[in-house]
């Protein structure tokens, strides 16, 4: 193993937190997690020099791979104006023109405006916000429970977190958050009474529409 190799790995058991990772397996003596160091289309190398095709598209890159030189060069010449501009009271020429290409993508009078987020996570707990505010301001706040698909995977901030369907992963944070009533098919949803504080089956397409 080489000196590098052998610094990362210590150093990222001293001070790295890995989630969905059993923190005792991964800081055990006898466990060598491969460090990435680069990567290119579908392939990854480690700190060895041995390369890996990366079967699951390290989570977020399935569409491109890795060192695209297209995507490359568009951030290099973001970076060279901004590297980041606040929306709070300002806009800025990317935001708007990515805002009106997305909407040019749906039917007139369905998604008219976009509101940007971080990451998946952050873009479904903005979403559960906008649509339990919604029933604020139109005099219904008891309207705040949800029906999300068993077995669902929502994020890891804490009310993506409380629809989450994977009972290892969500069921300590359902306390906190949301009031879920969790279903398999369109057709169990349509057919069930949903849990005191959800939406009721019948009401669902009609509230879609509002």
């Amino acid at each position: 193993m080489r000196d590098d190799t052998r610094h990362w790995i210590q150093a990222d058991r001293a001070h790295c937190w890995h989630p969905f990772t059993r923190q005792a397996d991964w800081c055990a003596e006898d466990h060598h997690p491969v460090v990435l160091t680069h990567g290119k289309g579908p392939w990854l190398w480690d700190s060895e020099g041995r390369r890996y095709l990366d079967g699951n598209s390290s989570i977020w890159t399935n569409i491109h791979g890795h060192a695209h030189p297209v995507i490359s060069a568009a951030i290099r010449a973001q970076l060279e104006k901004t590297a980041h501009v606040s929306f709070l009271g300002f806009t800025h020429p990317a935001a708007v023109e990515l805002a009106e290409r997305l909407c040019s993508f749906f039917p007139a009078g369905t998604l008219e405006r976009v509101f940007f987020s971080d990451d998946g996570s952050t873009a479904v707990e903005c979403a559960l916000k906008m649509a339990v505010q919604f029933r604020m301001q139109t005099g219904e706040p008891h309207r705040k429970g949800f029906i999300a698909f068993a077995d669902g995977y929502h994020g890891d901030t804490l009310g993506a977190a409380s629809l989450g369907g994977v009972g290892r992963f969500f069921d300590r944070f359902k306390g906190p958050g949301y009031p879920v009533t969790h279903v398999r098919s369109l057709e169990e949803m349509r057919s069930q009474t949903c849990a005191p504080g959800a939406m009721n089956p019948a009401s669902i397409s009609s509230s879609m529409k509002s």
